[in-house]
């Protein structure tokens, strides 16, 4: 939170970190504010939370989602630009064959992240910045392409090392 001399100004005023029954995966942060405002503390609607998301892809799922997708979709990577890694989510609305790859801006593929028979629903990617030989590959824009079934989507990331 940024730095703020006004010792009346309560950012951040409560921390809460949830453990998820042991597993070191799972931890979570839940971190409460209010609005830097004379009146914020009267008024419930200017306080906030934001939940700084488990390290665990599907405890992430889970938190992010709590229906199943309408409609196939390859989401923006984050973060973006990356390094060393990043994180990708694609959307099945029903079982599909999948491909989610990383190709070059000269259409050569670099590495492909899956390749298989998905059920309906919320999927995370995790791409390491490494080719399929596990060489770390250099700085630069990459397509991330998604085909499931019938439906192709590509996105543009960014690697800067």
């Amino acid at each position: 939170l940024p730095f703020d001399p006004d010792p009346y100004h309560f950012f951040g005023y409560e921390v809460q970190v949830n453990d998820n029954d042991g597993d070191p995966n799972g931890r979570e942060a839940i971190l409460k504010w209010w609005a830097d405002d004379d009146d914020a503390w009267f008024d419930p609607s200017k306080f906030g939370t934001a939940i700084l998301m488990p390290n665990n892809p599907e405890l992430m799922k889970s938190a992010i989602h709590s229906t199943e997708p309408s409609e196939y979709s390859l989401a923006q990577n984050f973060p973006n630009p990356f390094n060393p890694s990043t994180t990708i989510e694609f959307h099945i609305p029903e079982r599909a064959d999948v491909t989610l790859s990383i190709i070059d801006l000269n259409g050569k593929l670099v590495k492909t992240l899956v390749s298989q028979t998905m059920e309906a629903g919320y999927h995370l990617a995790l791409w390491d910045g490494k080719s399929y030989k596990g060489s770390v590959v250099t700085s630069g824009m990459y397509l991330c392409k998604l085909k499931a079934n019938n439906f192709v989507q590509v996105r543009k990331l960014t690697l800067m090392r």
